[in-house]
């Protein structure tokens, strides 16, 4: 559900994310965004 999300939603910020997906606990959501940045799924932007 998350992937779909951030594919039909396209840039996000980590904020709104989280506020559109609040069923999510916050710790775990943040750990599943690392490991999908860091696998490449999703990307990251530090600008």
């Amino acid at each position: 559900k998350l992937i779909s999300y951030v594919s039909a939603h396209g840039p996000l910020t980590i904020g709104s994310l989280l506020a559109a997906m609040p069923q999510y606990d916050r710790p775990q959501l943040w750990r599943t965004l690392g490991w999908l940045i860091k696998l490449g799924i999703v990307g990251a932007s530090y600008t």
